[in-house]
């Protein structure tokens, strides 16, 4: 797959135009969740709510697709605790519970190491579903996504960030795929 260098910034301008996975992704590309200490080391150059942000849009993605089984089995089930504190952060504090509840159904603090947590799910008593139920009904209850996008734009000083990094390029509609 062929790869870009690309320089971005995010500005007022970026930030009004309402997008969050354009506001987001320097945070997208420089995240690395392969262990704790990548991911607190390539966190680092961005801000919590930039945390929270990313965070919250892994979890509603995964748990969207899959349920909270999905979220915490995948390697960015690490960002739980972001994501925890991002709910209350936007002021959601229904989607902190329903976190709070998934720890408390696995038995402890799910681990960052992705094979652990997944023996943890392997391990655990009972399922998610009542739980995903509950995210689900939140989300056809509450527009997050305007929640969110109020939140970055209440903390825009936040969400700014200029630098380069490497992104891959993916194919126009109207191109045949990538050769491998």
């Amino acid at each position: 797959m062929p790869y870009e260098k690309v320089h971005v910034t995010i500005s007022d301008e970026t930030i009004r135009s309402g997008g969050i996975s354009a506001i987001i992704e320097p945070v997208w590309w420089l995240a690395d969740n392969r262990d704790q200490a990548s991911y607190e080391e390539s966190m680092s150059q961005f801000t919590e709510p930039q945390r929270f942000v990313y965070a919250l849009r892994w979890y509603c993605s995964e748990v969207s697709n899959g349920g909270h089984h999905q979220f915490y089995y995948n390697s960015n089930g690490n960002v739980w605790k972001d994501a925890c504190y991002g709910f209350a952060a936007i002021g959601v504090k229904k989607g902190a519970s329903i976190i709070f509840a998934t720890v408390d159904r696995i038995g402890e603090e799910p681990a960052f190491d992705r094979g652990t947590r997944q023996s943890q799910l392997d391990q655990m008593n009972g399922n998610f579903k009542d739980l995903d139920d509950r995210f689900y009904e939140l989300k056809k209850s509450t527009d997050l996504d305007q929640i969110i996008i109020d939140y970055i734009q209440s903390n825009c000083e936040a969400f700014y960030w200029s630098g380069n990094f490497v992104r891959f390029i993916l194919p126009a509609p109207n191109r045949k795929p990538f050769s491998a």
